[in-house]
């Protein structure tokens, strides 16, 4: 009954799970039985736990259909005595017989199932299951046994709803396309074959996902209930249906960036109607477009995923690789409600609706999303549907982390204390549960030792990753440390991929230096990540993690809500979030909790996922349960906030406003480029069907006309005074405010015009006075944060430019770090923050809007080449020709070395099989006197984080 149970309630990954054990994989010899019914009934029950199990995916169906046909072979022989002896009598009042013609019955029902369950045949499998049912049901009710009365009562059911559960069922009536893309992700090819659907996605595709006349879907599940496989059944679709168009996939990270790209690219293979692959490409994740992207980007892929900023840059230059969408999916869909990044995303997809709106689908994904309707009924126009399910494969318990004494044992116990929750009201409230002693002796009663000692002790018991949410990178770094000092033995010992596990360990050794703790770390088994760590870094812990190399990460709120990580249980340490520089902490928003809390709990690994909260005491207690009573608001325009604060006169729009009001510069970035694009006879006559595409104005028609007509005058007023401007254009292709375009435009010296002046040899050379020149007017600029957080006197621009000229001249990071930051006490971490954050992400951007302003109309060489220089700057390299290298992942340390040799590449495909073909030995060649690589180092990295995903 168990199989029975946990099918017809939906719960088949935890009833996989729990018929995972050793005990079902034996049958009784033939021998053994007393009976050939008892075999009949052993060798059906067998068979049906592993059509059941498919924990080995098809070599379970195929043992459970291979047993049905040993069995059949039997037959003949075993039942000759049972129906020779009375050959007149009726044997329909013989109990005996009617048992086994009705086992029969089922096992003929049980070898349709799995047929169909491997190949999709029978199509008539509902009918044939219903007819042998029947009989069944008819015949074991008169065989006298109970238990097996009961069976035939419920098999038609049972087989039925494992029928409806299967691949082939639930994509048969879909495109052809659709079922091709099904074909794939069940082949024996996969390392995971996917064989049934899980009822979140079966619901999904039945409330009309993927109808072609809805122009936006939104669908809210909780982490890990399968939302990513349904964007590549839309995205097949899409691209059967929309031959030769793109399809726009948005994350909010970089870190989601690469992990999605990983994931499309392996799904998506093979998944044409040729055989051949989609193309995947991911958009470098900068805001600026370098003329080696832009022509990589040329030879336009099929999907594109890239960040909301650097879609949006696309978009406003109508660049080749987005002008034919065909649909643009919304990651992590909520973050539209995120005041910092909100107001971009939220104008991006208004521009997108307004502009492609005839020919582009929109698809949001989220796990919380209270008023998933609202937001595809904005973007659809009445042609949206909201698909909400609170569904997941596998069950969660939030709990209070404490410290117990066992008075006995005289020593202290991990113990978890169970709370309830809104979303999980619970009957378990103040169960406590024992993990054993604790790991950390008890010298103080500190949240971080309990912290560390609450990893240790889950990541044994549930034999999965344990991410512990930290208040910042000092800490990660510190928590990931006394972890490692507590676990014995050596990582590589268990690692299933040690070669990948050594290589990186080298790799952040000769990068880091030896005596950087995430190497030490990483022996143990232990990670942390964040901001500071290199991209190359972070991508190597997300990979190690997601392979079952480390059992413990810990890590910031932005690591947590920006990959996907196997975790079987999560450690809340804070409830706050730490922001910009100057700011004080925020408390963590209830949907930031809850993504990522929903990712404790692996499909298929976990039987339950455990969140904790470490508490010392009554007020940490009370802190948690009260945080969990609350639930997460609607999701609302960031704008709207804004706006309904300010009073009726139209705000001025000048650098005071970008830099007090930043939601609302990006409003009126949306109205420039709306003014740019359509001109102002047009954009002002059609100003009220411009804002309708917003988010803004669709809650304000709701909520306060009045305030909706005040935008409507804003916005005329706002194109009225603008409508002359010549920064338009460039402010529209920058991302920059028009006021922060006429800064630049006024501040910078005319020397900025002459394209020596950018030549890389004169801005990355011995004299850092052109570089300095640079930085002070960028400074001023209210979008750029370009001061270390340790410059007591403001922007120190010698440093600045030294640390980013030291970095596109190949110095190490510990390099950098211990000339431009000696008085740290921590340098390594303080150097990657502000190189792989300020650094690396405004300065790019910064100096390719001055380009843009400076250079404008100059076609000459040296202006073309001057144009490679922000690149160069967010690629760490010196040389033009190792920017397309660094782009398809080829690690920093040998990309001048490829580049050298490497031809002229169009596109990031040829990129990426040209590196992929070159011998052992070029990998070992050029990587500079201060590192010292094993050999296979750089080429082991570049596959797991540089070749599949860039």
């Amino acid at each position: 009954m168990l199989i029975v149970s946990g099918t017809l309630a939906q719960k088949q990954p935890e009833l996989r799970l729990l018929l995972s054990g050793e005990q079902i994989y034996r049958v009784p010899s033939r021998g053994e039985f007393t009976s050939w019914s008892d075999q009949v009934w052993a060798g059906s029950a067998h068979s049906l736990a592993m059509l059941a199990r498919k924990s080995r995916s098809w070599d379970d169906v195929e043992e459970g259909i291979r047993y049905l046909t040993e069995l059949s072979e039997l037959q003949r022989e075993a039942e000759s005595s049972i129906f020779a002896d009375s050959p007149l009598r009726d044997w329909r009042e013989d109990k005996q017989k009617c048992k086994l013609l009705g086992l029969y019955h089922v096992g003929e029902a049980l070898a349709v199932l799995g047929s169909y369950l491997r190949t999709g045949s029978p199509e008539s499998v509902l009918v044939t299951i219903q007819r042998h049912s029947e009989n069944a049901r008819l015949l074991l009710g008169s065989s006298g046994d109970v238990e097996l009365e009961r069976v035939g009562e419920t098999i038609e059911s049972l087989m039925t709803a494992m029928a409806k559960a299967s691949i082939w069922y639930n994509t048969s009536r879909l495109s052809s396309a659709a079922r091709e893309f099904a074909q794939q992700i069940a082949s024996d090819e996969q390392e995971s074959p996917v064989s049934e659907l899980w009822w979140s996605q079966r619901e999904a595709l039945s409330q009309s996902l993927l109808d072609p006349f809805k122009t936006a879907i939104s669908v809210q599940m909780p982490t890990s209930a399968g939302k990513t496989l349904l964007a590549e059944f839309s995205i097949v679709q899409t691209m059967a249906l929309n031959p030769g168009s793109v399809v726009a996939y948005i994350v909010p990270t970089r870190a989601l960036v690469n992990q999605m790209t990983r994931r499309l690219r392996r799904d998506l293979s093979n998944s044409r109607f040729d055989s051949s692959d989609v193309v995947v490409e991911a958009a470098v994740p900068v805001f600026e477009l370098d003329p080696t992207e832009k022509t990589l980007l040329s030879n336009r892929p099929d999907v594109l995923v890239t960040t909301p900023e650097k879609l949006d840059l696309l978009v406003r230059s109508n660049h080749a690789s987005v002008r034919d969408l065909s649909l643009v999916v919304v990651d992590e869909a909520h973050h539209i409600a995120d005041e910092s990044r909100g107001p971009r995303l939220e104008l991006l997809l208004a521009t997108l609706k307004k502009e492609r709106g005839s020919r582009c689908r929109f698809l949001l994904l989220t796990p919380f999303l209270p008023n998933a309707s609202d937001l595809a009924k904005w973007l659809g126009a009445g042609e949206g549907a909201a698909i909400e399910l609170n569904w997941k494969p596998s069950e969660q318990l939030r709990a209070l982390g404490h410290w117990t004494r066992d008075r006995k044992a005289k020593r202290y116990n991990d113990t978890l204390e169970l709370v309830p929750s809104a979303t999980q009201p619970s009957n378990w409230d103040g169960v406590v549960m024992d993990l054993g002693p604790a790991s950390v002796p008890r010298d103080t009663r500190s949240r971080e030792a309990m912290s560390t000692s609450l990893a240790i002790s889950m990541s044994d018991r549930a034999q999965g990753g344990t991410l512990i949410l930290t208040g910042g990178p000092g800490k990660s770094e510190k928590r990931a440390q006394q972890v490692a000092s507590q676990i014995p033995g050596n990582a590589l010992d268990d690692c299933p991929d040690r070669q990948l596990l050594s290589a990186a360990i080298d790799y952040i050794e000769n990068e880091l230096g030896v005596d950087y703790p995430l190497a030490r770390t990483l022996r143990s088994g232990v990670a942390f990540h964040h901001a500071g760590l290199p991209p190359e870094v972070r991508s190597l812990v997300e990979v190690l993690l997601d392979k079952g190399c480390v059992r413990v990460v810990a890590g910031t709120s932005t690591l947590a809500q920006g990959v996907d990580f196997p975790l079987s249980s999560v450690i809340i340490e804070t409830l706050k979030v730490p922001q910009k520089r100057g700011e004080s902490y925020r408390p963590l928003r209830y949907s930031e909790f809850w993504n990522i809390a929903g990712r404790a709990g692996r499909a298929l690994k976990d039987r339950v996922g455990v969140v904790v909260y470490p508490s010392t005491g009554k007020a940490q207690d009370e802190e948690f349960r009260s945080y969990l009573e609350g639930e997460a608001v609607h999701v609302v325009s960031a704008l709207l906030k804004t706006i309904k604060l300010l009073d009726a006169n139209r705000p001025e729009y000048n650098l005071r406003l970008v830099r007090g009001h930043p939601q609302l510069s990006h409003f009126f970035q949306y109205l420039a480029h709306a003014l740019k694009v359509g001109g102002f006879d047009s954009a002002s006559a059609e100003v009220e069907e411009i804002l309708r595409s917003s988010l803004v104005f669709h809650g304000l028609q709701a909520d306060d006309r009045e305030i909706a007509e005040r935008l409507v005058s804003w916005s005329r007023g706002f194109m009225e005074e603008f409508r002359s401007s010549s920064l338009l254009g460039v402010a529209d292709v920058t991302g920059l405010s028009l006021p922060s375009v006429g800064l630049l435009s006024a501040s910078s010296p005319k020397v900025f015009k002459e394209p020596e002046f950018w030549a890389p040899e004169n801005l990355f050379g011995e004299d850092l006075n052109p570089l300095r020149q640079i930085i002070e007017v960028l400074a001023e600029v209210p979008e750029m944060s370009l001061a270390p957080t340790d410059d007591p006197g403001g922007l120190n621009s010698h440093r600045v430019a030294g640390v980013l000229r030291d970095w596109v001249a190949g110095k190490t990071l510990p390099e950098i770090a211990d000339r431009w930051f000696p008085a740290s006490t921590k340098k390594l971490t303080d150097a990657g923050k502000y190189l792989f954050r300020e650094v690396s992400g405004y300065l790019p951007w910064g100096i390719g809007a001055l380009q843009l302003i400076e250079l404008a109309g100059n076609t000459s060489e040296e202006a073309n080449r001057a144009l490679h220089v922000p690149a160069l700057s967010f690629y760490g390299v010196s040389d033009i020709e190792a920017l397309p290298l660094r782009m398809v992942g080829v690690p920093r340390a040998a990309a001048a070395h490829f580049g050298a040799s490497a031809p002229q590449f169009t596109s990031f495909q040829e990129a990426r099989s040209w590196v992929a073909s070159q011998p052992a030995a070029m990998w070992q060649g050029g990587t500079g006197t201060a590192r010292n690589f094993a050999p296979g180092t750089l080429k082991t990295v570049w596959d797991a984080v540089g070749g599949s995903t860039a």
